[in-house]
Formats: C-alpha cells, structure tokens, sequence
C-alpha cells in the first residue's frame, strides 16, 4: 500500500525512548521454545540495540549466544544425517544446505562437523529473524506510545487512527496482504487480533496514521 493524503508514514527512530523500554519489558513475546533465561538475553540485546543503533543484522550475532535451534531444526538435521548415510556419493540438499558424500562415505568426525555446519546456519537464521521480529516490535509499539503522549498533549486529537502498511513484494504473506491498509483505533486492534506489527515472526509491516 501507498501513502497518499490523509496517511502518515511511520517513521522509526532508533532511538525513541518509548520503543527502547518497551523492549527491555517485552521484546521478546513472539519468540517461542526459550528460556526464561534466554527471555531476559534478548530483551537485553534488543534494548541495547535500539539505544545504541545496532542494526538487526548486527543484533543477531549476539542474539545467537541465546537461542538454539527450533524443534523442526532439529527434525531436519536428523533427516539429513540420514540422507547422508544412506547416499554415499551423491550430493545432498537440504534447503540451501548441500553436501557431497563421498563415495565411501562421511567418517564420524566428518559426519559430525557436517551436521554442526548444519545446525550453526539454522540457529543464525533464527537469531537473525528474532532480531528483526523484536525490533520492529519495539519499534511498533514505541511509536504507539509517542502517538498516545501526543493525545494527553493535546498535540493529536485522539480521533486519528492507525493503518497497516505492507511491503508488497513476492516475500508478502496472506496475512500481511489481508491486513494492508486495514485500520485501528490508536489503542485498539486491527482485525485478527493483532496490536500492530509484526503479525508473525518475520513480518516487515508497518504503521502510519490516518486523517
């Protein structure tokens, strides 16, 4: 969706207060499968982050420390071990993930330095998606803040409503895509529940303001 008149552009400030301490509370809520522990980690890095202008990218690495790999990570190294050991000299995908089996086969120590390969890409892609998700989050709600303080202020008239904004692209999901250009009231919701973005774990949405 386009702005146009009568919409307002979200425009994130790294460092918006609101945005920072809302993800030293809370950035962590669509993350599932961790620690408490690992819960505060990421809360902390998020936080620090969007203080101190690290990008996502960069968030991720320290992000990783935390985090280990989903349940269906786990399934697909299992399952590609026994590609591995099943196909001697063929070449073996998983995803972007390819490894060619000698003929005579991967040693154990091989087989193993193989799979840790495997399972480094996994917990990086999910790190790196975790730090996406929460600092848009943060981000989101932050400005949610800021609109809500510019209405006690008298700066807004509180009549104004939210609009989601996808990234319309071939990557736009059938959710993002349902949402586009729907509206919420500042404190409400827009349909389906959702608070505002992101509405999943990698979701690229937006906000902007309706006159």
């Amino acid at each position: 969706m386009r702005c146009g008149p009568g919409f307002l552009r979200l425009s994130f400030n790294k460092k918006n207060p609101a945005s920072i301490a809302w993800a030293r509370q809370q950035a962590d809520v669509l993350i599932k499968g961790i620690s408490d522990e690992s819960r505060a980690a990421i809360r902390k890095v998020i936080g620090d982050s969007l203080e101190q202008g690290i990008p996502p990218v960069r968030a991720a690495s320290l992000i990783r420390r935390s985090v280990g790999m989903t349940e269906r990570d786990a399934g697909a190294m299992m399952k590609l071990r026994g590609m591995i050991v099943k196909n001697p000299g063929k070449t073996i995908a998983m995803g972007k993930f390819k490894v060619r089996v000698p003929a005579g086969g991967l040693s154990a120590d091989q087989l193993d330095a193989t799979l840790s390969r495997y399972a480094n890409r996994a917990i990086h892609r999910r790190a790196l998606s975790i730090a996406r998700t929460a600092t848009l989050r943060s981000s989101n709600e932050g400005q949610r803040f800021l609109w809500g303080q510019a209405v006690e202020k008298g700066l807004m008239s509180g009549k104004e409503e939210r609009v989601w904004i996808n990234t319309d692209d071939r990557k736009t999901c059938p959710i993002c895509t349902g949402l586009d250009g729907k509206k919420a009231k500042l404190n409400g919701t827009f349909p389906g529940g959702y608070v505002s973005p992101p509405a999943h774990t990698g979701c690229r949405c937006a906000t902007g303001l309706s006159y």
